[in-house]
């Protein structure tokens, strides 16, 4: 999962290129039943998937869309029998403005006890974003709607392995790390880096870049220009 916010436009092929390591070569790799990217650009979002691994993928023409809201991620599915375009991240709520988009990274292995509003074929992300905007609608704040929706999740013990997660509305970028199993601390991770102008999270360090350009998330990360 990558996630970038800009004061100014960027290309997203750096960051696809940085997606594609880490989904290749990168803790718990491969990951590869699929990739998606959100970004938003021109005042609205541009949405693709693709049922393919993200280093196969003919990205030429994706990798020159610049936007100042990106968010990338590929997909590990936990249930092989769910692996098609359509349970792909990041995911899209239409309902206010331009719309919101979702990425998770992690497990809800007992979804089945989330109380949300999708039928039965919904996968335990959709049913996190389903969470999400029953509180987003019931309070209009990104930040809150998430730690509402952690608490909530974790309330009903729906055992999550991670409730990793990015959001945003094209204008704020919201990103989460949440309480870990101690087994999975070094999988479930999130790293910010920022600079003048621009923040980028990552579930790992970019290579080729310095560690101590990037701070460990725990906690909620939000940023907007």
């Amino acid at each position: 999962m990558v996630a970038v916010i800009s004061q100014k436009p960027v290309a997203c092929g750096r960051f696809l290129d940085e997606l594609s390591k880490q989904s290749c070569g990168g803790v718990e790799s491969p990951h590869g039943d699929g990739f998606g990217a959100a970004i938003f650009t021109k005042g609205h979002w541009f949405h693709v998937r693709e049922q393919c691994p993200v280093w196969d993928a003919a990205r030429s023409a994706l990798n020159s869309i610049e936007g100042t809201v990106l968010l990338l991620h590929s997909r590990k599915a936990s249930d092989p029998t769910s692996i098609n375009l359509t349970k792909l991240h990041p995911f899209c709520w239409p309902g206010k403005g331009q719309g919101i988009m979702f990425c998770q990274n992690g497990t809800i292995r007992k979804h089945e006890r989330l109380k949300t509003s999708l039928g039965p074929n919904a996968i335990d992300t959709e049913k996190y974003f389903d969470i999400v905007i029953r509180h987003y609608k019931h309070r209009p704040d990104l930040g809150d709607a998430i730690l509402a929706s952690a608490a909530e999740i974790q309330g009903v013990n729906a055992d999550p392995t991670s409730l990793n997660c990015c959001i945003s509305d094209g204008r704020e970028l919201v990103c989460y790390r949440g309480k870990i199993l101690p087994e999975n601390a070094g999988y479930h991770t999130l790293f910010v880096h920022e600079e003048p102008g621009m923040a980028v999270v990552s579930t790992e360090i970019f290579s080729g870049s310095k560690p101590k350009d990037w701070t460990p998330l725990d906690g909620i990360f939000r940023k907007k220009f």
